[in-house]
């Protein structure tokens, strides 16, 4: 049972005998109403279509909503930005595009291995974690759908369609390739990896925040020349990872960063000016392995490897826990101490920095 926002009487969402029935019980008693509800289900069970809505008719004088298509998964796409227009809706308009895609995607596929029939509130945990399985990709991908599809099944369970979230329990993790963690750049791989991005000035530049930062690739491509005072040499923001918890980070500019960010032009919002969201991953692979850098450990070495290598710097500056994750934007000691690979002490490692 569930209260409409347009409507003073209790409603009930029922699915008998493979059908969907939502209908106002035309009482604004909530004992009353579940009576209602619980006759309407022992009465209905084996009833043809005509007679399940006449014994609605019955029951509260008329049937509100009639049994629709809407309960079928095949409609989800629909379904959804239904209930989500009728909430008013504020995700942005990338967000809601994927998780509409993604409501497709999940309906395509039940209707390839149940068929056209099949209803949403026989969506089980077997069954989301069948289709997570199918996604393939990533831990973290199949996590995302997971995550995803759980919002989508928030919506319902508000609009009184379903009354259980099985995407709750398909959260998949990782096995232990996929949790391999980065490592620190050695001073050499950040001089060959500087002279390699030089050719690009916005990668250059992003390359050079990120390293003496710690910012994460999002956070680098998103900063805005709001955020850095040249003057009082810091730059501070609230990291997109931590918003939720609002989670401010003020970072002391490193003079060699300082010296590049006053020399560049400020004419773009942004400071390292990328292209797009994505133009660093589309290019930074080839840039580590024109700059020569390998590693046979099986260590991931990708952008975010330049927040490993300054929370390395950080920590052998001297920084305690806390001063890391001020520093850094962690808002947890284990995951500071994941970031440390401490191997040089911080002025050999600065000796050692090509002159920007």
């Amino acid at each position: 049972m569930y209260k409409q926002p347009t409507s003073r009487f209790w409603w009930v969402s029922v699915c008998v005998n493979g059908r969907r029935a939502r209908f106002s019980t035309g009482t604004e008693d909530e004992d009353e109403a579940r009576q209602i509800e619980l006759t309407f289900r022992r009465r209905a069970r084996g009833l043809p279509r005509d007679k399940f809505i006449a014994l609605m008719d019955s029951l509260v004088g008329e049937a509100s909503v009639s049994p629709t298509k809407s309960s079928f998964v095949s409609e989800l796409p629909t379904t959804w930005m239904a209930f989500y227009a009728a909430e008013n809706g504020t995700l942005s308009e990338k967000t809601r595009a994927a998780r509409e895609r993604l409501c497709a995607r999940f309906a395509a596929w039940c209707t390839g291995k149940f068929g056209k029939s099949f209803l949403i509130d026989r969506v089980t945990p077997d069954v989301a974690w069948q289709f997570v399985s199918d996604v393939g990709g990533t831990a973290k991908t199949r996590q995302n759908v997971s995550g995803e599809l759980s919002a989508v099944w928030g919506s319902l369970i508000r609009r009184g369609l379903v009354r259980e979230n099985p995407w709750r329990y398909a959260r998949p993790k990782g096995n232990a390739e996929e949790r391999r963690t980065g490592r620190a750049f050695t001073p050499a791989e950040i001089r060959a990896l500087l002279e390699e991005t030089r050719s690009r000035p916005w990668l250059y530049t992003a390359t050079l925040i990120a390293l003496y930062t710690g910012l994460r690739q999002g956070d680098v491509i998103a900063l805005t020349w709001d955020c850095v005072d040249l003057g009082q040499g810091v730059i501070s923001l609230v990291p997109s990872k931590t918003k939720r918890h609002a989670t401010k980070v003020v970072i002391p500019i490193h003079p060699a960063l300082l010296a590049h960010l006053k020399s560049i032009p400020k004419d773009g919002e942004t400071v390292a000016g990328v292209p797009n969201p994505h133009a660093i991953t589309a290019v930074w692979k080839t840039c580590v392995q024109n700059a020569g850098i390998n590693d046979d450990s099986g260590a991931l070495l990708t952008f975010h490897s330049l927040r490993h290598t300054f929370a390395t710097w950080v920590r052998e500056a001297g920084a305690d826990k806390g001063e890391q994750m001020l520093l850094g934007g962690w808002s947890e000691v284990s995951t500071a101490n994941r970031y440390d690979h401490a191997t040089t002490r911080l002025k050999e490692i600065v000796s050692h920095m090509p002159s920007v």
